[in-house]
């Protein structure tokens, strides 16, 4: 729905007649949806040139308060609280500068985001039209299809003709029981945090121990660089005390050599606690990971096998493998890595920004110049790179198919000579590949080397300016501060990458929590544990009269028609008929 952009969606009816204007059901698309989708494509690119120039006068806006904090002084020599009530007004531009390119993004995104089709009976999500997806497949009818319906969430599939019919009786991977199809609902954030912490519940003193671990380790990592600097500062002083002969040499020089000594020890006995509290922190989230992955999978099966027959008449069995080993994983990830690495990170993105305003404001307002070029930048290629990446990926397994489909039939091929003509398949999926995966290598190239120059300027910036005031000796900032003040800011640069990364680890844990959830909470419609119990076997005639059966995936095929038959006590009946 548009980057950064919250998608609105229209509530559809089920009528057919709402759709295709009371005609019958076809496999073309709405018209309607064409120009929704033309519209937004046009609308994407004056969005992107809009949100660029919002990017470089933000940029502007922003060097030019961190090169006014270096030049400017005004009366911060005569009062120092002058000098604090300046310094945190010239913060408050930068804050607000990043408020309102981030408001106006938002506000852009979201007046040109992709109206979705919302048919709560066909799916719970909405749906979103695109149409040039390459070789994708209709997750109904299982037919190939350019023009889809996608659901962002899910990754449901319907081709034009299965989303006009608004049918999904007879269509594959639909959850469904004896009576019918079943209606799952869509879980939202919460509902997804409230299910994971209940799964979380059993193994709750092992999860607070984890979390203990990870703020003692975030707290521990604040202050290395704190140490690292002193240190510095202590072997300058200790160089300078112990290398000058003087009436107090030796007496300076044992004060400097002792001071060098007690930081030692305490950076020792930090790095000590922090390797043992993150060994205990990675066994506490392993142990949790692997207990919830092992009790949901056996959760899940224990539902499944217990389903009713017309449940696997209707699901494919790769769906249901994915569900019980890939979603499963994808479900239990922010337990295990995720949410170590969120609270983790976001601490020390914290806890940095503090520091380096404590140690010097006016070196990070200078370095902070470079934080909304990098965030901008970083955010455009992650998404234009995951688009990209999707179609390289599809071309990869359709060339894999096309691979498999040649080798299994290697018989039918050699018998029409189409060798040549399997290669060409194979080498066009190969070759569509190669082409999108150069383009993303050189877009990526570009990004990389844009963040690292940024990155390296800010970096310049830093101890160019730091280093001149550090040689002019006044005491306001020191070599170790400034040491301390880059390891500070490499904390901040490591933390935002790493943040970046999880952007939609919980979107896609959350889909793949609803795949396994809803068929955790799925109830067969002939429930084994119901019904009276016998205690001896009776000796029953059992008479059938005027029976008729149809499967549900092929309504249109009668198997049964007025079948009547009795079967006397003590006997045996088969019904023998072609398979199917």
């Amino acid at each position: 729905g548009g980057a950064g952009g919250a998608a609105t969606c229209t509530a559809c009816s089920l009528d057919e007649s709402a759709w295709t204007g009371g005609k019958r059901a076809t496999t073309e698309v709405v018209e309607e949806h064409l120009i929704s989708h033309q519209l937004k494509v046009a609308a994407e690119t004056r969005k992107n040139v809009v949100i660029a120039l919002i990017f470089v006068i933000s940029t502007i806006a922003q060097v030019y308060v961190g090169v006014k904090c270096i030049s400017f002084s005004g009366l911060w020599k005569q009062s120092s609280q002058t000098m604090a009530a300046q310094g945190a007004l010239m913060g408050v531009c930068v804050f607000f500068i990043n408020v309102e390119a981030w408001v106006a993004k938002r506000l852009i995104n979201a007046s040109t985001a992709e109206v979705g089709h919302l048919v709560p009976e066909f799916h719970p999500h909405a749906l979103f039209f695109h149409a040039d997806v390459p070789n994708h497949h209709c997750d109904l009818c299982r037919c190939r299809a350019k023009q889809v319906y996608r659901c962002p969430l899910c990754d449901f599939d319907a081709c034009p003709a299965c989303f006009n019919k608004k049918d999904k009786a007879t269509g594959e991977g639909v959850l469904r029981g004896d009576k019918g199809i079943k209606s799952t609902g869509s879980l939202s954030h919460s509902e997804y945090l409230a299910r994971g912490l209940k799964l979380a519940a059993p193994h709750l003193p092992l999860f607070c121990l984890a979390l203990f671990c990870v703020t003692g380790t975030s707290v521990l990592n604040l202050f290395l660089p704190n140490f690292q600097g002193q240190i510095f500062d202590h072997v300058i002083n200790g160089t300078f005390a112990c290398g000058t002969d003087g009436p107090n040499h030796r007496s300076l020089c044992d004060q400097a050599h002792s001071a060098f000594i007690d930081v030692v020890l305490l950076y020792l006995a930090c790095s000590v606690v922090l390797g043992f509290l993150g060994g205990v922190r990675s066994l506490c989230f392993n142990l949790i990971g692997r207990q919830i992955t092992v009790s949901v999978r056996n959760t899940l099966f224990r539902s499944v096998i217990v389903q009713d027959i017309a449940f696997f008449d209707g699901m494919r069995t790769g769906d249901l493998t994915q569900r019980m080993t890939s979603d499963v994983r994808a479900m239990v990830a922010p337990v295990t890595t995720t949410l170590s690495t969120l609270i983790s990170n976001s601490m020390l993105l914290l806890g940095g920004v503090i520091m380096c305003f404590v140690t010097s404001w006016r070196l990070s307002m200078v370095a902070y110049t470079t934080v909304l070029p990098i965030m901008h930048v970083t955010e455009a290629y992650a998404i234009w790179s995951g688009k990209k990446n999707r179609q390289i990926f599809q071309h990869y397994a359709d060339a894999s198919a096309q691979t498999t489909e040649a080798i299994t039939n290697i018989r039918t091929v050699r018998s029409v000579s189409s060798e040549e003509l399997e290669q060409d398949k194979v080498g066009d999926f190969l070759s569509k590949a190669l082409r999108k995966g150069i383009q993303d290598a050189f877009l990526g190239a570009f990004s990389a080397a844009f963040n690292n120059y940024l990155d390296l300027g800010a970096g310049v910036l830093i101890l160019w300016y730091g280093g001149a005031i550090a040689m002019k000796g006044d005491g306001s900032i020191t070599v170790g501060s400034l040491i301390r003040y880059q390891l500070y800011w490499n904390m901040i640069n490591n933390s935002w990458q790493a943040l970046n990364n999880l952007l939609n680890s919980f979107t896609r844990a959350a889909g793949a929590a609803e795949r396994v959830l809803s068929l955790v909470d799925l109830t067969p419609d002939i429930p084994r544990d119901k019904g009276r119990s016998v205690d001896e076997l009776p000796s029953w005639t059992l008479t059938l009269r005027d029976v008729g059966f149809r499967y549900q995936m092929r309504p249109q095929q009668t198997v049964l028609n007025g079948l009547s038959l009795t079967v006397e006590a003590g006997t045996v009946c088969a019904l023998v008929g072609r398979s199917g």
